[in-house]
């Protein structure tokens, strides 16, 4: 792996990390997503409590630098067309601005 693909890597994972203690820290449930045999998953299932239902979202983590894969763009498209909601964040500020969107705040 070449060194900027490998910083580029970390800093994906420092994103990806800020994000899960975020959605859970505003009582959210965040799990890894992964399907076997399937390419270009999102990287993270969100479920948010709402009025006595589940609002569940996909979402892609990326960095400055970085881009969606095809086999990831069509996915996230395939989702979208079934009603899926499909996000994908590229820093920590996404990641606030997600927060500030989607997370209520615990009463």
């Amino acid at each position: 792996m070449s060194a900027a693909k490998l910083k580029r890597h970390t800093q994906e994972k420092e994103v990806e990390a800020y994000f899960v203690a975020q959605v859970e820290r505003w009582g959210g449930m965040c799990e890894k997503f992964s399907s076997p045999g399937r390419k270009g998953v999102p990287d993270r299932i969100v479920t948010w409590k709402r009025y006595g239902w589940a609002l569940i979202h996909f979402v892609e983590l990326k960095t400055i630098g970085g881009a969606l894969e095809s086999w990831q763009k069509r996915d996230h498209e395939r989702r979208r067309k079934l009603g899926a909601h499909v996000f994908v964040i590229w820093d920590k500020r996404g990641v606030d601005e997600y927060i500030e969107r989607f997370a209520v705040p615990p009463f």
